[in-house]
């Protein structure tokens, strides 16, 4: 998640994340790119592959512009077609649809935000010290989004299972017996480990990080 959070601009004085719901869609596409699967754009008549490629692990800007409703679309080395993943308010709770585009493959999960997460924590602001990121406390500030430790491992794990695993291709489902335990433990542990990713501004590495490295929480 730290590392997927969008560049904070110098004259920016707005919050990089403003509610439970904005945190959850967040920490949704952080399991899916643990899954493998790689980030086309929001919107699937709109896709713009270059630019989330150019920017990632990073989101581009306008990941949350929409109010309570967030769209994100992947695509899948092992598969040609494109998969769609929405999480929508609905009251205190969030609906988080996912499926995959021209076929019936489609995968849904009802989650009740307080949960998982806490609004004390919010909202949530990238420092900066002189006109530049200082992410050094934001995995801790992250941290501090989520009830418990077990209880991330209990989202990550609810995430995987009803959305990442059944859109992944058939393929990649027959080697998933490993990724099943290792994914939810990969995406949680990351909220207790060190960003190590250094930026500053939008001088960001852009190395091919496998899955699961592609952003730590």
């Amino acid at each position: 998640m730290a590392d997927a959070l969008s560049t904070h601009e110098p004259q920016d004085t707005t919050s990089d994340l403003c509610s439970s719901h904005e945190a959850l869609a967040l920490f949704a596409h952080a399991c899916m790119v643990s899954g493998g699967f790689r980030l086309l754009g929001f919107d699937e008549e709109k896709i713009h592959e270059a630019q989330c490629h150019e920017l990632a692990p990073r989101l581009p800007a306008n990941w949350n512009a929409s109010f309570n409703t967030y769209s994100f679309v992947y695509a899948h080395q092992e598969s040609a077609r494109r998969f769609v993943i929405k999480i929508d308010r609905k009251g205190g709770k969030a609906d988080i649809h996912g499926h995959a585009l021209n076929s019936d493959r489609v995968a849904r999960s009802e989650i009740t935000t307080k949960d998982f997460i806490s609004n004390a924590a919010l909202p949530i602001r990238i420092t900066m010290k002189d006109g530049v990121e200082d992410r050094s406390d934001l995995v801790e500030k992250l941290q501090d989004l989520f009830v418990s430790k077990n209880r991330t491992k209990d989202l990550a794990s609810l995430i995987f299972s009803d959305i990442v695993k059944e859109l992944l291709p058939t393929s990649r489902k027959s080697s998933l017996q490993e990724s099943e335990d290792q994914v939810p433990d990969k995406v949680s542990r990351s909220l207790r480990e060190t960003d190590n990713t250094t930026t500053q501004t939008r001088g960001i590495s852009r190395s091919d990080a496998r899955a699961g490295k592609a952003i730590s929480l």
